[in-house]
């Protein structure tokens, strides 16, 4: 088996090639995990609670995952379960979320390795040529660097709902709502709004995002049962009769 690093850029999923790969195969979506994992520590918000995402792990879901690579659930699991025979992932699932941690992922992702596997395969200069330093700012090496520098300085944001992407999409929608109409909340009261929103829609993740686009439409400052249900449900009955 051939040695020796290659330069594998997150940007890989914006390509048309990568993103045209429905449905993923074996490989190409243990390469999409190594993708999605983070780079460095992330602190979120789960249940209400802080929590923190480690470098080499993605939180995510059976469902998700299932969706992302066109399989069916049952084929996600039989595969997530043979990377766990495989020691290639540890996988630590509730009716949540599913936290996925890439084994010895510092040793396939580690820069000071890849920096000595680069200096190894670096070409010798000919004669009367001089030779790279590794100086100039358009060598990979470099790159590799300053993109992995960029990436660290990012600032995280928090997601409300790392399971759901809809529905962090649309509360992250209200929290700017909010901000919009002078009336931005505090982290307490981003908590407790999450409270009502989880009693409002029974954990229904849909029937919360109707919920919260009610109340960005009709300018309301607060989460409120979903008024649009109750008029369907008397036409319904109304027909029905």
């Amino acid at each position: 088996m051939s040695e020796g690093w290659i330069l594998l850029h997150r940007k890989l999923q914006e390509n048309p090639i990568w993103a045209n790969n429905q449905p993923f195969d074996m490989r190409s979506a243990w390469v999409d995990l190594l993708l999605m994992v983070n780079h460095a520590d992330v602190e979120t918000v789960f249940d209400y609670k802080p929590f923190v995402v480690k470098r080499g792990q993605c939180l995510t879901s059976v469902r998700k995952l299932s969706v992302r690579w066109s399989w069916s659930k049952d084929r996600t699991l039989k595969y997530l379960k043979l990377l766990e025979s495989l020691n290639m992932i540890h996988k630590e699932s509730n009716n949540q979320r599913t936290l996925i941690t890439i084994e010895n992922y510092d040793v396939y992702q580690s820069l000071q390795d890849t920096t000595s596997d680069t200096e190894r395969t670096r070409p010798r200069p000919r004669p009367g040529r001089k030779a790279d330093t590794g100086k100039d700012t358009g060598s990979p090496q470099t790159n590799n660097e300053k993109n992995e520098k960029n990436e660290n300085n990012e600032k995280n944001v928090n997601k409300y709902y790392p399971t759901d992407d809809a529905l962090d999409k649309a509360f992250s929608d209200f929290v700017e709502f909010r901000k919009k109409i002078k009336k931005p909340m505090t982290d307490r009261a981003i908590e407790l709004n999450m409270k009502d929103l989880e009693k409002l829609s029974g954990g229904d993740n849909d029937l919360a995002i109707k919920i919260i686009n009610q109340s960005i439409k009709r300018g309301w400052q607060g989460l409120f049962e979903l008024k649009e249900d109750k008029q369907q449900s008397l036409a319904d009955q109304w027909l029905n009769a």
